[in-house]
């Protein structure tokens, strides 16, 4: 007979519920605070559930992705179009006038070159060798 408490892990549940929370950047200790445990079970559960570690994974990865495409944009710099509205009362009602679309142009930003070439060149960009 098993040692200890009987696992709170749900196959049904925790996978799904796990990558929902990485995908929204928690951390693995906010993971465990909701679901109610310690940060140890946590890593057992990681360690023992294939599925359960393939879902953080998975969750991750997916945002980190994401991430890693908006400093590269910011970093580089990028075009985009900026769509303005403008609404009017014309007789008691509120009507759309007129729409304005003009090209945008984000500079590149430094902060973010930094970001991206300490972690990407470190033995070249690195603060302290």
């Amino acid at each position: 007979m098993p040692a200890g408490r009987p696992t709170l892990y749900n196959a049904d549940i925790h996978p799904d519920w796990a990558w929902a929370l990485a995908m929204y950047g928690k951390t693995n200790q906010e993971i465990a605070d909701e679901f109610g445990i310690n940060i140890d079970t946590f890593h057992e559960w990681k360690k023992k559930y294939r599925e359960f570690s393939e879902s953080l994974k998975e969750g991750k990865q997916k945002t980190d992705s994401k991430v890693v495409r908006s400093l590269l944009q910011r970093a580089m710099g990028y075009e985009y179009k900026e769509r303005k509205t403008v609404a009017k009362r014309i007789g008691g009602k509120i009507e759309v006038v007129e729409v304005t679309t003009s090209e945008r142009h984000m500079p590149a930003d430094v902060g973010a070159m930094a970001i991206w070439l300490k972690n990407r060149q470190t033995a070249h960009w690195c603060d302290k060798p």
